[in-house]
């Protein structure tokens, strides 16, 4: 029979307690420490070409990401279908996105809503500055131009045919210009008689488009693009991010972001302004054959 080995003495279970409870503690640990070094994906939707919306939301990256201590990188979509899609799929760690679209993302994806634009969204439709149509009926038997058929300003611009008296897809043509510059540019270059955008984007873009067109018609009012965080964040780290979105319009990088946007500031956003964006986002739900 073997001799029987001594127990382990008080001070030795305390030092493999002690050791266990350090070893768990990095296990706890580490995660978290890798979780903060991971890159935040901020998606932007693409209302116009990938280049200007990178170039025009590098202020607001860097400030999030020197406020968060964590990389953040800007992705966007080729078009507003793919947008979508991938916001559906909680791709995007937050976003910003059209008004129905982020409503959408809320109710399908879990999506928190953090802030919104000041300034108040409007489809307009821009004709050629010195060309010959004086109001939406001269439309009639001409091409207008669509950034997206999903797009509000477009289901807007369709509003707006219709109260000048003409049936959309009968008296006019409706192309996908799958961008508000590209659709704009559709008018300069004669592919269409009239172009929907809205002023935001009309005023992001280079003179030699903006400056020679001139507005037409203007729809009714909705929300400008919403902030959204996806679930995949916390409670936390989604407050912590509206609150910096928030204080971002008073810091000099942001005031320079918001006269070179034209999106007038950011606020909070209502519960009243998300259900009012319901009809547009089932619109968006039944186009894209979601269930």
């Amino acid at each position: 029979m073997p001799p029987s080995r001594p127990l382990p003495g008080k001070d030795m279970i305390r030092r493999i307690t002690a050791g266990l409870g350090a070893f768990l503690l990095a296990l706890l640990v580490l995660p978290a420490a890798g979780a903060a070094d991971k890159p935040l994906e901020f998606g932007v939707f693409p209302n116009l070409s990938a280049r200007t919306v990178v170039a025009l939301y590098q202020p607001l990256r860097v400030y999030l990401e020197n406020r968060l201590g964590r990389p953040v990188n800007i992705y966007t979509a080729p078009d507003f279908k793919v947008f979508v899609q991938r916001s559906l799929k909680r791709e995007y760690d937050f976003m910003v996105a059209a008004p129905h679209f982020a409503r959408l993302a809320q109710q399908e994806a879990g999506y928190r809503p953090l802030a919104v634009y000041s300034r108040e969204l409007r489809a307009i439709l821009v004709v050629a500055k010195d060309g010959p149509v004086k109001s939406v009926a001269d439309l009639k038997g001409q091409a207008v131009a669509l950034p997206d058929p999903i797009a509000l300003m477009s289901m807007f611009a369709v509003q707006l045919l219709r109260d000048g008296g003409l049936k959309p897809e009968k008296d006019v043509s409706l192309t996908n210009a799958r961008s508000h510059d590209n659709a704009v540019s559709s008018v300069i270059h004669g592919e269409s008689a009239a172009a929907a955008t809205s002023a935001a984007p009309l005023a992001q873009m280079p003179d030699e488009l903006k400056n020679k067109v001139r507005i037409l018609a203007t729809s009714d009012k909705a929300p400008h693009q919403i902030f959204m965080a996806s679930p995949k964040l916390s409670a936390a780290e989604a407050e912590r991010l509206g609150k910096l979105l928030l204080d971002f319009a008073a810091t000099p990088e942001g005031r320079r972001f918001i006269e070179t946007s034209k999106f007038g500031g950011i606020r909070p956003i209502t519960e009243t302004e998300l259900k009012q964006l319901d009809p547009y986002a089932a619109e968006v739900k039944r186009m894209l054959g979601i269930r």
